[in-house]
C-alpha cells in the first residue's frame, strides 16, 4: 500500500522531455498534441531545448521532479494513454494540421499526419476524426482564444491552443479570411503566433479589441505556463541626484519585448540581449511583456533576479500587441493590463500605435493607479512624434524622440549623438528629455544593439545623464509637469 502511494507520488513529480532533433514533421505535429494534452495535468511534457527552456528545467529538478528522456513520441504518449481519447488524421504540410490541432484540443485527440495512421492504428490508436474531411463546429470555438499558426511551423504553439481548446488556423495574405476570423472573437481576445504582414495582422486584431502576441517559435509555452512560479518584485533602478541645469536626460529602450518567443528563448541568456557580458556598467531599460506573468512567470522572475541596478523594465503591450486607436473599446485593455501590472510590478507601459492614431488613445492606462506613464510608438517610425509629451491628470503620455537603427539613413550612432548634443540642457523643459528606441534586430556585426548603446553611452556630449525610462520620469514629472 505504501509502496503503491510512493510510486504514484513519484509518478506525478516525473516529466517526459522529447529531443526533438531529426523529427519529421508528422512527429513533430504528433509531439505538439502529446504536449497540449499532457500539460493540461501539470508541466508534463516538454521539448529538450536551450535557452531558457533549460534553466526552467533545472529548476524543476531542483525542486524535486525526475525527468524520463526519450526521442520516441509513441513512447512518450503511451504514458499518457488513458487521458487520450484516440486520434484525428491530418496531412501535416497543410492546413488540416491546424484543423487537427483544434480537433485534438475539442476532443482529447493525437494529431496524427495520414503517414502515420497505420502505426497508429497498429499501437491501439483509434482514430475519431479525420481533419481532411471535417471541420469542428464553430459554436464549439473559443472566442477568447486563438491561434494563429503557418503549417509549416509543425512543432511549435499548437500545443498551447491544443491545451485551451482554442482555434488554430493560417490565413497568410488572405485578408477576408483574417477578418472573418477575427470577427467571431470577443473584444478582449488573444491571438497567438505571428501574420504574414506585421501591421495587417496587427491591425485585423486590434479592431476587435483584442491583442496579438508574437509566439510563432514558442515549443513549450504549454509547459512553461504549466510550470507555474512566483515573481519576486521588480528590482527597483539605482536612482541618482536629480539632473542640474546643464544637463539632458538620456533613456535607451530596447524594442520588441512584447515577442514572447524571443522572451521564452534566447534573450535572458544571449550576449547580444540579456547576456551581455557588460550589461550593468551603463544604464538600460528593457520591455518586458507583462503577459510572462501568464504564460511562463518563471522567466520574468529570472530576469528580475538576474537584474543590476543599472537595469530598468517596461511593460512592453498593454496586455499585449495591440493599435490601441484602432480599437472600439480601448477600456478593454485598461482592464485587461492592471492585474497584469500588479502581478509584475511594471508601472511604465509601452505602446505602439497605429500611424494615423493620437496619443489620446492611451488614456484608459494613464486612468489605471498600477500606470505612472505609458511610453508611445507609432508603427512606423517608433519616433514619429519627436518627443512629443501628453499630460492627463498629472501623468505623462511620452513619445519615442530618437531611434538606433542600424542601415537606416540618419538612424545611427553618429546621428544620434548630434541629435543629442543638440537637445536642450535644461530639465525644467521637456525637450530635455530623450526617450531613445534600441531596434532589437540590429548591429549584429558588432555583437548586437545593447554593445551598440555601450559604445554610444561611451561619446555622449558632456552634461548627458543616461538613465532607465523609470527615471526618465521621474525626473519629468518632479520638473515638467503642468501645475
Amino acid at each position: 500500500m505504501i509502496g503503491a502511494l510512493v510510486a504514484t507520488l513519484a509518478a506525478a513529480r516525473t516529466l517526459w522531455l522529447v529531443d526533438p532533433t531529426g523529427l519529421d514533421a508528422p512527429r513533430l505535429a504528433l509531439l505538439q498534441s502529446l504536449q497540449g494534452l499532457a500539460n493540461r495535468s501539470g508541466p508534463l511534457v516538454w521539448q529538450k531545448a536551450g535557452g531558457m527552456t533549460r534553466i526552467l528545467l533545472d529548476q524543476l529538478q531542483a525542486e524535486g521532479w525526475t525527468f524520463r528522456e526519450t526521442r520516441d513520441v509513441w513512447q512518450a504518449a503511451e504514458a499518457f494513454r488513458s487521458r487520450i481519447r484516440g486520434a484525428v488524421v491530418c496531412r501535416a504540410g497543410d492546413e488540416t494540421l491546424n484543423v487537427a490541432a483544434t480537433w485534438a484540443g475539442l476532443e482529447n485527440l493525437l494529431v496524427v499526419d495520414e503517414s502515420l495512421q497505420q502505426e497508429a492504428l497498429a499501437r491501439g490508436w483509434k482514430v475519431l476524426r479525420d481533419a481532411r474531411s471535417q471541420l469542428p463546429p464553430v459554436s464549439r470555438l473559443r472566442r477568447d482564444l486563438a491561434v494563429e499558426q503557418p503549417p509549416s511551423k509543425a512543432g511549435f504553439l499548437r500545443d498551447y491552443a491544443i491545451r485551451h481548446r482554442a482555434e488554430c488556423y493560417w490565413t497568410g495574405h488572405d485578408d477576408a479570411a483574417r477578418s472573418a476570423r477575427t470577427a467571431r472573437l470577443v473584444p478582449g481576445a488573444f491571438v497567438l503566433g505571428w501574420g504574414e504582414d506585421e501591421f495587417r495582422w496587427v491591425e485585423a486584431i486590434s479592431r476587435r479589441s483584442g491583442s496579438g502576441v508574437a509566439a510563432d517559435w514558442c515549443a513549450n509555452l504549454s509547459a512553461m505556463e504549466q510550470a507555474g512560479g512566483s515573481i519576486r518584485p521588480m528590482p527597483k533602478p539605482r536612482i541618482e541626484r536629480p539632473p542640474r541645469k546643464g544637463e539632458r536626460v538620456v533613456a535607451f529602450v530596447l524594442t520588441d519585448g512584447d515577442n514572447i518567443q524571443w522572451l521564452t528563448q534566447g534573450m535572458p541568456l544571449h550576449p547580444s540581449y540579456y547576456g551581455h557580458p557588460r550589461r550593468g556598467s551603463f544604464k538600460m531599460t528593457w520591455e518586458v511583456s507583462p503577459l510572462l506573468a501568464r504564460f511562463a512567470p518563471r522567466v520574468l522572475d529570472y530576469l528580475f533576479a538576474k537584474a543590476t541596478p543599472g537595469d530598468g523594465f517596461v511593460a512592453a503591450g498593454a496586455p499585449g500587441y495591440a493599435y490601441p486607436s484602432l480599437a472600439s473599446d480601448r477600456t478593454v485593455y485598461a482592464r485587461q493590463t492592471a492585474p497584469l501590472l500588479r502581478q509584475t510590478g511594471l508601472r511604465v507601459v509601452g505602446v505602439i500605435d497605429d500611424n494615423g492614431g493620437s496619443m489620446e488613445s492611451v488614456v484608459p492606462l494613464l486612468e489605471l493607479p498600477e500606470v505612472d506613464a505609458v511610453l508611445y510608438k507609432a508603427y512606423s517610425p517608433y519616433h514619429k512624434l519627436g518627443g512629443r509629451v501628453l499630460w492627463h491628470n498629472g501623468k505623462p503620455v511620452v513619445s519615442y524622440r530618437f531611434p538606433l537603427w542600424e542601415g537606416v539613413e540618419g538612424w545611427g550612432p553618429d546621428d544620434l549623438v548630434r541629435s543629442v548634443a543638440a537637445m536642450s540642457d535644461d530639465p525644467t523643459n521637456p525637450d530635455s528629455y530623450a526617450l531613445v528606441t534600441v531596434h532589437a534586430w540590429s548591429f549584429g556585426s558588432i555583437g548586437g544593439p545593447v554593445e551598440a548603446v555601450r559604445r554610444v553611452v561611451d561619446r555622449l556630449p558632456e552634461g548627458t545623464r543616461v538613465v532607465t525610462a523609470p527615471e526618465l520620469i521621474e525626473w519629468l514629472v518632479r520638473f515638467c509637469k503642468p501645475r
